[in-house]
């Protein structure tokens, strides 16, 4: 399968507590995009979490 086919969209509705989080999260590591924002987090929780089992 190409890579264009391996394509995950997402569109995200966030309210209440999750939603002031992440704009806190945006605020704080100084994004302005929302899916950096959402790449970030992806990627922070592999790292702390599963990095060490894909190995």
């Amino acid at each position: 399968m190409s890579q264009a086919k391996k394509v995950l969209d997402i569109r995200l509705r966030l309210t209440g507590e999750v939603r002031t989080r992440f704009l806190e999260i945006k605020r704080a590591k100084g994004l302005t995009n929302s899916t950096e924002v959402l790449r970030l987090i992806i990627n922070e929780y592999f790292e702390k979490h599963l990095a060490k089992e894909a190995q």
